[in-house]
């Protein structure tokens, strides 16, 4: 199970992308994938990103968004919408979604979890409870894997997120 805790805006996230889905691709039934928003201060569209993904969860996209919104990297609120209607969502429904702040109370929820751990910047994992911070690359993220797949019982992990 890998939890990653990233922000749509962070170009580390941005940039590790890749490597998870080859992680993805390469394990297939093996890996349980979550992801959790940590939209950083900083970032000034993050937070909005995070809620337009959500919104589309709420059609069924949300992995489609998610990965739209890594590609893209467009995170602009105009660029939120049309990425909704690139992917066929009802667009009013979606609209209201991400105007009214529906998913604003998740987004900081998850944030809060984060910041529990201490955690100041992204991407950040826990893999089978496994804490790795901000830096990890496929080659550490692959061996982590390896060894977890490796050993006899793994912790459970409870984690409320969108998992693929």
């Amino acid at each position: 199970m890998i939890v990653e805790y990233a922000d749509y805006e962070c170009p580390y996230c941005q940039q590790l992308q890749p490597a998870l889905d080859k992680l993805q691709a390469e394990y297939k039934e093996k890996l349980t994938f979550a992801f959790k928003d940590f939209p950083l201060p900083g970032h000034a569209n993050a937070e909005k990103a995070s809620e337009a993904a959500h919104c589309a969860g709420v059609q069924g996209k949300y992995w489609e968004y998610h990965d739209l919104l890594f590609s893209s990297k467009q995170l602009a609120l105009p660029q939120l919408k049309e990425h909704a209607r690139t992917l066929k969502l009802d667009a009013k429904a979606f609209d209201q979604c991400l105007d009214s702040g529906e998913k604003a109370a998740l987004i900081k929820g998850q944030a809060a979890e984060v910041i529990g751990f201490g955690l100041q910047g992204t991407p950040a994992f826990l893999i089978n409870g496994r804490f790795f911070g901000a830096g990890s690359s496929y080659d550490e993220l692959h061996r982590i894997v390896e060894e977890e797949l490796g050993a006899s019982s793994a912790p459970a992990v409870r984690a409320d997120a969108a998992h693929r």
